[in-house]
């Protein structure tokens, strides 16, 4: 898969596996309203709406250095399907659209616990506060979607926020599983 991306980040394993499992789940049904949280570059919404029957697909990024990426990779991979980009904080997002289906590939690491690179554009692209991580997790669950997926690291600070919630999990992997939020 040949997606732009900036210097400072790359995608892995994760968004493609999150992306998979979305398709294997949702493959039977039509006209699908997706929203991509923390998107990056798109990798995950693109690689949905590349398999799937998308009506629309929105996606949020808080940091401006990956809008250009996004949208070189729309045009790039799926120019039919109606898309929109909020380079905003979640957190902040007030929406009156209602989604079948939210996606999230959250930063991973505890900013407090963590030793934090000295790059800020891949700092905040990687790290998050516990603080944060429970204020976007119940964003989240407030949400107008029917369907809430997050993909986590078993040795993430996720792991043990998410206990709190109503929620299924899915094991992808020895270290990576998806959480469906209840």
């Amino acid at each position: 898969m040949n997606y732009s991306q900036p210097n400072f980040y790359h995608f892995n394993e994760d968004s493609i596996k999150l992306s998979h499992f979305i398709c294997s789940k949702f493959s039977h049904y039509t006209g699908l309203k997706i929203i991509d949280v923390c998107a990056g570059s798109g990798v995950i919404g693109i690689e949905i709406a590349k398999e799937l029957d998308v009506q629309s697909l929105t996606f949020i990024e808080i940091q401006s250095e990956f809008v250009a990426y996004l949208k070189e990779n729309i045009s790039t991979f799926i120019n039919t399907t109606h898309t929109k980009i909020f380079q905003k904080d979640f957190l902040k997002l007030e929406n009156s659209d209602t989604f079948d289906i939210l996606v999230c590939n959250p930063p991973y690491f505890d900013s407090q616990s963590s030793r934090t690179p000295n790059c800020l554009k891949r700092k905040k692209c990687r790290f998050i506060t516990k603080e944060v991580a429970l204020l976007f997790l119940d964003k989240i669950v407030s949400f107008s979607a029917s369907h809430k997926y997050i993909v986590i690291s078993s040795t993430s600070l996720w792991n043990n926020l998410i206990k709190s919630y109503e929620h299924k999990e899915y094991v992808l992997t020895k270290k990576l599983k998806v959480i469906e939020l209840i």
